[in-house]
Parts: structure tokens; C-alpha cells; sequence
């Protein structure tokens, strides 16, 4: 029985020098061997494969003719579902029946009790999902990154076609009256004791029942199409949105600079209208700010369509609005209870956000000779504080960012990543060499994860660097998931995927473990090093992007722990207000003294200097109070455009920003300006952005309740590893932080995860938020 280790005091000072193993030392040697900006993969030109080593990925083209393969094989299995398992199913005409479709009912289905029915059709319903995103998720991945504009355009035809084949499997009534046929037949287990199996299969096929409710299972026909169709159109909206950011790149804007009528014209997006930001003239920053945040109309009307469009939805599906139909499966599960959280956490730093204001008013004051403080406007912010920084930095920690990205390259970040994985979970990486053609970039790394029995457990790639064209965000795609293979044996479908046209994915037969499982494949995105760092032979991070590489590692780590039996209940398919917090834990790890200590100096071995790295980290949150309610004024932000507000005759997106931005943000909202069409988060995280603040609650908690004392311990890490990252979605997220909690009243308050479960995480976001402000 695994015990929940001690506090173990005795420890918390010793801090000797790690010992890292060889794996680890050849890590650092490889990684750093190669040239910067952006190291080439030691790719094998000797065997050739298709992209991810998918053999019919090979050129742009076998894009769309997979989305079809996979179209007609996921019809297949949904004729068989419905024929083996809907008393009502009458065959499918002509044009509907693919060339998979068996014309009689599987007779083994008739020896089944109604337990293994339930495993059979949530087996077969999961082969379903794994299908359709295996295609769908590698397609948003290859639209983004990929250099080839044929291959961005064959992504973009697979998506479209599987996204919308997704969307009517979602309001098929077959498939939905064969899983509550079953289900109905089956008590719920009253325990995940019990019989683990059962409950992770109900919980998986409660789940599968939710989506089809959600999608207006129970409208008529011709609603369920308009369903489809309204939401189709929310995701060619949203694809729109994303696209803003680049449509503006080129855009030139015209700057009047106030001295006499002279005007400029430059780049909204170029580093020259960006650099006025800390001008002495008000008035330059002024109108270099307005042009910067100044939104075309069309990009306003598809926002405003957007939210209007989702509002629409949910009501057709019997909610008042789209912030409760998404929250209601969340860890959150109103829009209330996200209020009431919110405004605990902005009520308790109100006053030190209201203090560090005052700190720019009189800035300002001083440099304009004023009598009194004036107000500071959105403007001002960066140009003050960027004096203040001036004013309180010491010369010598003039180019402290440079010094210390001496002690960040790229193989000592990785050395740092596998030396902590493998003290907590037993994991390691090991750099491969990908194949010609499986790569999209010569940039691209692969990376194997072993775990101590030197069992491979999945892949990783490393997409880091910038290059032109390429979406850049700091990103975490999962490209395959986890699930049980050997029990696709029951639908006839294992074989059949391998032979026919099917994506190929990499399977392996656990020691220990029953069944076969499909390997989990993550991709990791990020856009380091568009600064070339002059005179160096390795790569040198930054210390804000080695919190990055932290924070999507922890996505990935996810991944590869949370190997659960089904597709949609492994690694990161969690609720979108719990996803956040494996990431977030890592970046507590990053910040731990036993972690630091894992990075030196990429030429003398000398260790991180630990005060000049605090000096640098108070130099970069200089006013955390402000940070945090603007995030505050972005969450609750969401929360209004997913109300009901976009269906009234008189919505206004800007009026909405600057009535909430005022309310909550010391700082007023600038009238002109159209910051809502560049929060690109409201599209992925539709009323859910809240979940990076409540995550943040979470996971300081967890960290310091387990892994405090001794965050390289291993026992903590099987006992987070074991209670919370193995489970996917496969438990309740509330009753998971109760059990990584451990035993006691804390853990309790939590577990029902009920309206007093809120109100714990809200007191543990104000003691988190007070002591950001604090430390600084």
C-alpha cells in the first residue's frame, strides 16, 4: 500500500550536488553539440518514412485521402454499432454504407452479459473518437507549423472534413439510443473501488452520453442539422480569429506623432511602432498604443458573430448560454461559482494593486512636474514601469537576462527535465534520430521516454525554435493518445486500420499490465531563439522560456503517465479547469532550490547563481498585484462574452471590455481600442479562462503539501504519480486533488466538489495571491 510520505524537514536544507546519470550527461553533450539558433536533427537519410512515420503521410496529397480512409472506416464501425446494439436499426442505403460494413450481427454479442456489452460498444465508441482525432489533431498541428503552404492547405481539407463528420456523429440518433439502451441496463457502480474496470468504462460511456445531450441528441431532425451546421460555422469563425494576429503582421498603420503634423507610417506589428511604447512624448505613446490595439470592423463582426453564434447553440440545446453548457461538466460547473471565486482572489489584492498604481502615478507625476498624481493610462503602464526598473536596478544587473542564459542551454534544460522525471516518476529521455520525412522541420527533435525498466512509454517532439510562417505560440498537441488496442478485437477493426489506408500507431504489451496499449505521441511548440545569440556554439534559453519549456513539459509528462484503457480518458483529455494543472505544478518544481541547482554554466560547470536569478525574476514581475487582476479582468471578460449579452440587439464587444476592464482594473480601458480581437484564448478556451488562475490555486497547494520538503523525492512523485496523473479523466478531478491531498479535513472540503469546494480553492488563490505580492 503506498503511503503518503512525511514531512521530512531533516532534508529540506541538504542540497548536495545531483548526481546525474550518463543517459542524462549524453542528453546534455548532444543537445549542446549543435549549432545555434535552432539545432538540426541527426535525421537518417537512409530509410525514408511519412510524416510522424505514418507510411501513407508522404506527401500532401495522401492528407485528404486519409481523412476519407477514415471517414468510411469510422462509418463502418457506426453501422456495426447500431446494427449489433440498436434494437431499432434498419440498414443504411447505398451511399451511406461503406466498404467495411458487415451485413449480419457480430453472434458472439448474443453470449454477452449486458457488463460486457458495455465494454464492447465503449470500446468501439473509443476506436471511434481515437480515429477521428488522429486525423483531426495531427491536422491543427500540420496547419500551424508546417513550412509547406501545400501541406497547410491538405491539413485544412482533412480538418474541415472530419470535424464536420464529427459534429453529425454527435447528433446521430443511433448511436445515442444504443449506448442509454445499455447504460439504463447498468446500475451506476457505487464506488471506483470496487470494480475499477467497471467504473472507468460507465464513467467513459457517461461521458460519450453527455456529448450527444449536448449536441441536441434530443431535438428533431431538422434542428439537429441546424446544430451541425451553427456548429460548423463557430469553428470557421474561430479559425478566423486565430488568423487576426497574422492578417495585422504586414498591415502598415499611420502614426500622428503631435510635432507639427508629422506623421509616420509603419508596421502595426513591427518592432519600431513597439519600441514608441517607451517614449518620453505622452502623446507619440498615445498614438502609437491606439494603433497597435485598433481592430478592423470585419474582425470585430466575426468575434461578435462568434459569441452570438455560440450563444445561439446552447440555447437549441436547452441552456441559457454558452458559458452554461460549457461549464457544466467542468470542475466549476456554473458561471456563479466562478464569480464568486474571482471576486474573492480580486477582492483580497485590490489593495496592492490599488498601492503599485499608486507607485506610477507618482512616476508620472514626477517626470511631468505635476502638483498632484495624474492618471495613468494604458500607455503609460509600460513606459513607467520600465522607469521604475531603471530607477531600482543596480548597474551591474544591467544585462542580468544575458548573464544568466549562460546557464540555460538547451542541453542543460533537458539534463535538468529527465534528472527531475526520473527521481519522481522513474522516467528518461533518450534523443532518437527521426527518419527522413518524419519530421516537418530539420529543426524538429524526437525524443523517446524510457521509464526504469527501460520500457518505452512514448515519444516527444521538439518543434522550439521560430521560423517565418510558423505559429510560434507555446503549444502542448497531443498527436496520439493512449488507449487499449487489444480491445478494438471485439469491432474486427485492429487489423484493418494497419492493411487498409489507417494511421499507423506504435503499440506495446506492458510487463505487469494486461492488454496492449498504443504508445502516446505529444508535440511541444514553442518559438525560442528568434534573438540569435551572437558568439555562442550552443543554445541559450532565456529564463522566461525555460519557465515555458517547464510549463508544456508538464502537459507532455502528463500524457505519458495517464495511460488510461480509452482514448478520451487519457493524459490531457481532462476537463479544461483541470488540464492546467500538471503544467503549473512543473513550474513550482522549476522554481524549487533542489532544481535550480541542477543548472550550471554551459562552459565552466559553475553552479546557477541563485540571488542574481531572484534580483532578475523581481526585476520581471515588478508589479504582481496588477498582473494578477488583469488576468482577473480577462477571465471575467470570458465570463461575459459567454453570457447571454451577445443575442441582445444592442451587444457591443468594446463596450463590454471597457465596462468590465473599468470595473475591475485599476487602469481604464482606452476608448478606440479593440484588445478582445487579439485575447486569441477566447476561442479555445470559450468561458473557461478562468482555469489558468484556478489551476494556479491547485497546484501551489499540491506542490507544497507533497513536494515542498523534498521535490526530487521519489516517493512524493508515485504518490502524486499514482493518486492524480495516472487517471486521465477516467475519476472525478475533485475527488484526485482529495486524494494527492491526503488524509484530513482539507481534503475533504474538497471532495464532493460541490460549491464549498469552490470557496476552499478560493482561500487558497487569496493566500497564493497575497504571497506573489508579498515576496515582491
Amino acid at each position: 500500500m503506498l503511503i503518503r510520505p512525511l514531512l521530512r524537514t531533516s532534508k529540506r536544507l541538504l542540497h548536495s550536488a545531483p548526481r546525474f546519470s550518463a543517459a542524462d550527461t549524453e542528453l546534455l553533450a548532444i543537445l549542446d553539440s549543435r549549432s545555434s539558433p535552432a539545432p538540426k536533427s541527426s535525421i537518417d537519410p537512409t530509410r525514408t518514412t511519412g510524416l510522424f512515420g505514418h507510411s501513407r503521410l508522404r506527401t500532401p496529397a495522401d492528407f485528404p485521402a486519409v481523412a476519407r480512409w477514415t471517414g468510411q472506416r469510422v462509418a463502418g464501425i457506426v453501422e456495426g454499432i447500431c446494427r449489433d446494439f440498436d434494437t431499432l436499426y434498419t440498414p443504411s442505403t447505398a451511399n451511406q454504407a461503406p466498404r467495411f460494413q458487415e451485413q449480419t450481427r457480430d453472434p458472439l454479442l448474443a453470449s454477452l452479459d449486458i457488463r460486457q456489452q458495455l465494454f464492447t460498444i465503449v470500446a468501439r465508441l473509443d476506436k471511434v473518437s481515437d480515429l477521428l482525432c488522429g486525423v483531426i489533431d495531427l491536422a491543427e498541428l500540420v496547419k500551424n507549423v508546417h513550412p509547406s503552404q501545400e501541406w497547410v492547405e491538405a491539413s485544412e481539407v482533412a480538418h474541415a472534413e472530419l470535424h464536420n463528420y464529427m459534429n453529425v456523429l454527435n447528433t446521430h440518433v443511433g448511436l445515442h439510443r444504443a449506448l442509454k439502451r445499455i447504460i439504463n441496463s447498468i446500475p451506476f457502480p457505487s464506488s471506483d473501488t470496487a470494480d475499477p474496470e467497471l467504473f472507468n468504462t460507465y464513467t467513459i460511456a457517461l461521458q460519450f452520453l453527455r456529448d450527444f445531450e449536448k449536441s441536441g441528441i434530443h431535438l428533431p431532425p431538422h434542428q439537429r442539422e441546424l446544430f451541425v451546421q451553427e456548429s460548423d460555422t463557430i469553428s470557421f469563425l474561430g479559425q478566423d480569429i486565430m488568423e487576426i494576429p497574422y492578417r495585422r503582421r504586414s498591415a502598415q498603420v499611420e502614426l500622428d506623432l503631435g510635432n507639427g503634423g508629422k506623421k509616420m507610417r509603419l508596421r502595426r506589428d513591427g518592432s519600431q511602432i513597439h519600441g514608441l511604447r517607451y517614449g518620453d512624448d505622452e502623446r507619440v505613446r498615445k498614438a502609437a498604443y491606439l494603433a497597435v490595439h485598433k481592430a478592423e470592423p470585419e474582425d470585430l463582426e466575426t468575434l461578435e458573430e462568434m459569441l452570438r453564434k455560440r450563444c445561439e447553440v446552447a440555447r437549441l440545446v436547452g441552456y441559457e448560454n454558452w458559458a452554461e453548457l460549457t461549464l457544466h461538466d467542468k470542475m466549476a460547473k456554473t458561471p456563479e461559482n466562478v464569480n464568486s471565486f474571482l471576486n474573492a482572489i480580486s477582492t483580497s489584492i485590490l489593495p496592492q494593486a490599488t498601492s503599485e498604481l499608486s507607485i506610477l502615478q507618482r512616476l508620472k507625476q514626477s517626470t511631468q512636474h505635476l502638483s498632484s498624481p495624474p492618471p495613468v493610462y494604458p500607455w503609460d503602464r509600460d513606459y513607467l514601469t520600465n522607469l521604475f526598473l531603471t530607477a531600482t536596478t543596480s548597474p551591474k544587473d544591467a544585462n542580468i537576462e544575458e548573464e544568466l542564459s549562460a546557464y540555460f542551454s538547451l542541453g542543460t534544460v533537458f539534463r535538468a527535465l529527465s534528472h527531475l522525471f526520473q527521481s519522481i516518476y522513474g522516467l528518461r529521455f533518450e534523443l532518437q534520430s527521426p527518419l527522413l520525412g518524419e519530421t516537418w522541420d530539420p529543426s524538429v527533435l524526437k525524443l523517446s521516454m524510457l521509464d526504469d525498466k527501460d520500457e518505452k512509454v512514448g515519444t516527444v517532439y521538439l518543434d522550439l525554435f521560430w521560423r517565418e510562417g510558423k505559429n510560434s505560440a507555446p503549444a502542448h498537441y497531443t498527436v496520439t493518445c493512449s488507449r487499449r488496442t487489444d480491445l478494438d478485437l471485439s469491432s474486427g477493426s485492429a487489423a484493418e486500420a494497419e492493411d487498409e489506408g489507417g494511421l499507423n500507431a506504435e503499440h506495446v504489451k506492458k510487463k505487469g499490465e494486461e492488454g496492449t496499449y498504443q504508445l502516446p505521441v505529444v508535440v511541444l511548440v514553442c518559438g525560442f531563439g528568434r534573438s540569435k545569440r551572437e558568439g555562442k556554439n550552443v543554445v541559450l534559453l532565456k529564463w522566461g522560456e525555460v519557465e515555458t519549456l517547464f510549463h508544456e513539459m508538464g502537459h507532455a509528462i502528463h500524457s505519458m503517465i495517464g495511460q488510461t484503457p480509452y482514448h478520451n480518458s487519457s493524459g490531457t483529455r481532462v476537463a479544461t479547469d483541470f488540464v492546467e494543472l500538471p503544467s503549473i505544478l512543473m513550474e513550482h518544481f522549476l522554481s524549487s532550490p533542489p532544481i535550480l541547482s541542477l543548472f550550471t554554466h554551459f562552459s565552466n560547470q559553475s553552479p546557477l547563481p541563485l540571488p542574481k536569478l531572484q534580483t532578475y525574476k523581481k526585476q520581471h514581475r515588478t508589479f504582481p498585484a496588477l498582473e494578477d487582476t488583469w488576468q482577473i479582468t480577462l477571465a471575467d471578460l470570458d465570463l461575459e462574452y459567454h453570457s447571454s449579452l451577445p443575442l441582445s440587439p444592442s451587444f457591443d464587444s468594446t463596450s463590454t471590455f471597457s465596462r468590465v476592464q473599468n470595473s475591475r482594473y485599476p487602469i481604464p480601458h482606452a476608448a478606440g481600442t479593440h484588445h478582445q480581437t487579439q485575447f486569441s484564448h477566447l476561442v479555445g478556451y470559450g468561458a473557461t479562462y478562468y482555469s489558468y488562475i484556478f489551476d494556479r490555486a491547485i497546484a501551489s497547494r499540491l506542490f507544497h503539501k507533497i513536494f515542498d520538503n523534498s521535490p526530487l523525492d521519489r516517493e512524493s512523485g508515485e504518490w502524486f504519480k499514482e493518486k492524480l496523473l495516472r487517471w486521465g479523466s477516467a475519476r472525478d478531478p475533485w475527488k484526485l486533488v482529495a486524494d494527492a491531498l491526503g488524509p484530513g479535513e482539507e481534503a475533504e472540503r474538497v471532495r464532493s466538489g460541490d460549491e464549498k469546494a469552490m470557496e476552499e480553492v478560493g482561500r487558497w488563490g487569496v493566500e497564493l495571491a497575497k504571497a506573489n505580492s508579498v515576496q515582491r
